[in-house]
């Protein structure tokens, strides 16, 4: 019987970002360059934040310099980065052997859902581009940019698990009647899974779990917190043959707030919040890509975790309901880069399969 599951996270990226779990190596900054017709980039600029993100899992990282990928502040105009890169990452056992996937500096997806028969379709089919919408579009003159958010409004993927406003009352998306929703004043969306060996392996040394995951970004065009702030949303569905046991889902991110050498990182549990800051009150003296005095913060707040039972007077988000007897499961671990060749221990390793049991634990 084909086992399922869905597991709906939800968190903000800012000004207060950094990681729940993470690990980075620093060599692979010089590897990554897409080549395949999936790993298509599209950016949000809805604020003062600047960010790209692919359908290839990869988030944060900029695909016209192959470098940091997540401006604040200035919005689209932005010129002074906070992380080079950053992405979801998850493991879990099944039988005895132990599985990690995601994206790190190395990206362990592909464009695409999988199908009814637990295939993956074509990752290379346009349809599974980055989806962008926009508020106001239609006010927006003639051009590329009107016609690119008009073309993703009108073919907006509700069949494949995009977000929709309900018209017809039917409880089921209904293309060319349901409405694409805007959970913020613009929304990017776009379905990847963990199906392609090669890409699973070169980023953690381990063969696909069967995963689809469908991903949500979104932004408010405010002032004050919100105008500082980046909202992801992931939905994971269990498509594949495997029961999955002991899931873990963290993410990752390789912070360069500024000037990277004088960065410090740490976690807060009772905010589910992990965060990096300056060691000091001057980051880089402000030239070039450096943030000068004072320097901000940032950090990555879990909002709504998977769901676990609970009592009967709890209750947790799941996929836009409130379901009781439940509660929203927040940090339970957190981890950073060593980065430290004089002391005993090292980060792991990428692409190796022993690598990834530490990875996991």
């Amino acid at each position: 019987m084909k086992k399922k599951f869905i597991i709906p996270i939800s968190f903000a990226l800012g000004i207060v970002i950094f990681l729940s779990m993470g690990f980075k190596g620093e060599g692979d900054k010089d590897k990554i360059k897409k080549v395949n017709t999936n790993d298509v980039f599209q950016y949000i600029a809805a604020n003062q934040v600047f960010m790209w993100a692919s359908n290839n899992g990869d988030g944060s990282h900029d695909p016209r310099t192959d470098n940091n990928g997540f401006y604040w502040p200035g919005g689209f105009n932005a010129t002074k980065s906070a992380v080079f890169q950053d992405g979801l990452i998850f493991g879990a056992k099944i039988g005895r052997e132990i599985r990690v996937n995601g994206n790190t500096h190395r990206q362990g997806l592909q464009a695409g859902k999988i199908l009814d028969n637990g295939e993956a379709d074509d990752p290379a089919d346009p349809k599974y581009r980055i989806y962008k919408i926009k508020k106001g579009w239609e006010g927006l003159p003639p051009g590329p940019e009107r016609n690119a958010l008009q073309q993703d409004y009108e073919e907006w993927p509700i069949e494949d698990g995009a977000p929709y406003v309900d018209v017809d009352g039917d409880g089921l998306p209904t293309p060319g009647i349901d409405l694409p929703k805007f959970l913020g004043d613009e929304v990017l969306w776009y379905v990847a899974n963990d199906m392609d060996p090669s890409r699973s392996t070169h980023t953690y040394g381990t063969l696909p779990m069967g995963l689809e995951i469908q991903t949500t970004i979104f932004a408010f065009n405010r002032t004050g917190d919100l105008g500082d702030m980046v909202f992801k949303k992931y939905v994971l569905i269990n498509k594949g043959q495997n029961l999955l046991k002991d899931m873990i889902v963290a993410y990752w991110s390789d912070t360069d707030l500024g000037d990277a050498a004088d960065d410090y990182t740490g976690c807060d549990t009772s905010l589910s919040l992990g965060y990096t800051w300056n060691s000091d009150n001057d980051d880089g003296g402000g030239s070039g890509n450096t943030y000068g005095t004072p320097p901000p913060a940032m950090g990555y707040d879990f909002f709504q975790g998977p769901i676990l039972e609970a009592g009967p007077n709890d209750s947790a988000k799941f996929l836009g309901t409130w379901r009781n007897g439940y509660r929203n499961l927040g940090m339970t671990a957190f981890a950073m880069y060593i980065n430290d060749q004089n002391i005993p221990w090292r980060d792991p390793q990428q692409g190796l399969p022993e690598d990834s049991i530490t990875t996991y634990h």
